[in-house]
């Protein structure tokens, strides 16, 4: 009498190793596409309380002051704030020029700790509704993948960019 087969074949085992492999190997970049994308929607999410309280000031005919990152809490009550802006993790600072332009310096974490990163949104006053501009500034260091990437996002997102 034959023994019967127990378990898996070399073969078998082989061919699952590979399909894993290809599986792990599409998703992967994906899913760093997906966390760099999110990272960077956070880090617009929290200035966003800036760009209506800088639309508001302008549409009270009030020019718009320059506002250093750190600045104390009666600097950003000047643009209607009642205190300095609370940021997530995404975003180290922001600034804003006189006239309007938010400078936000994003966090380390946003490019796994590739540093001196920026996103500029500079905002166009002139129709009944502010729209913003934006445009990303990268670290020397950082892979034109992820620049292209995230300059898609903000075009998409943030009514253009560049």
């Amino acid at each position: 009498m034959q023994k019967q087969q127990s378990g898996f074949t070399l073969i078998e085992l082989m061919i699952v190793v590979a399909i894993i492999g290809i599986l792990a190997s599409v998703s992967i970049p994906m899913y760093r596409d997906y966390i760099v994308r999110t990272k960077v929607a956070t880090a617009m999410a929290t200035v966003s309380n800036i760009k209506t309280a800088i639309a508001l000031t302008n549409n009270e005919g009030i020019a718009v002051p320059a506002i250093a990152a750190g600045a104390a809490k009666a600097e950003w009550q000047k643009i209607g704030m009642r205190n300095e802006p609370k940021f997530s993790s995404e975003v180290k600072s922001a600034a804003i020029a006189a006239g309007g332009e938010i400078t936000i310096a994003l966090g380390d974490d946003v490019f796994a700790g590739i540093t001196g990163n920026s996103i500029t949104l500079t905002p166009d006053f002139a129709g009944s509704v502010t729209t913003w501009t934006s445009k990303f500034v990268p670290a020397a260091t950082l892979d034109a993948d992820t620049v292209t990437l995230v300059k898609q996002y903000l075009t998409r997102n943030a009514n253009g960019g560049s």
